[in-house]
């Protein structure tokens, strides 16, 4: 094969929540995550930030190193991330532009903001099940507070 793959690490914030995946297009996965295009766990926790990328020749060798990553322990995985990129940078602009990609200044920040500057941070799924209990009258906890409607 003579397409390149990719095994990348993706962030929360800083020492946050992690997701390890795999791809042979990395520009267009890392978009796909941070935009929110595909629903699924990047999308429920808001990991936005690509902070670490390997590159392999082989699919086969990337998908091996991506399974090998998910047992290691948390501490391996910060490790890392943080021998390759120590402050914990999102590297989406760098890889952008490393494949010729210009990205507006709206698509730029690694702030987990969206083109609209709101946040992506999205609440967890017993909080939403109790904000459809808020919205029909009764009380319920969100975020370790009682909200009512």
């Amino acid at each position: 094969m003579d397409k390149s793959s990719y095994v990348y690490i993706m962030a929360s914030e800083p020492y946050g929540t992690l997701y390890i995946g795999v791809t042979s297009d990395l520009v267009k996965r890392v978009w796909q995550h941070r935009e929110g295009v595909v629903e699924g766990f990047t999308q429920l926790y808001g990991v936005k930030l690509l902070v670490w990328f390997e590159i392999h020749t082989e699919i086969v060798q990337a998908i091996s190193r991506e399974k090998r990553i998910k047992k290691w322990n948390r501490d391996w995985k910060v490790n890392l991330i943080q021998g390759m990129n120590p402050d914990w940078r999102d590297l989406y602009a760098d890889i952008a532009a490393w494949f010729g990609f210009s990205l507006g200044p709206r698509l730029r920040g690694g702030d987990g903001k969206t083109k609209t500057g709101r946040s992506h941070r999205p609440t967890s799924r017993s909080c939403r099940a109790s904000r459809r209990i808020t919205a029909s009258g009764r009380a319920s906890r969100c975020r370790g507070g009682t909200a009512r409607r």
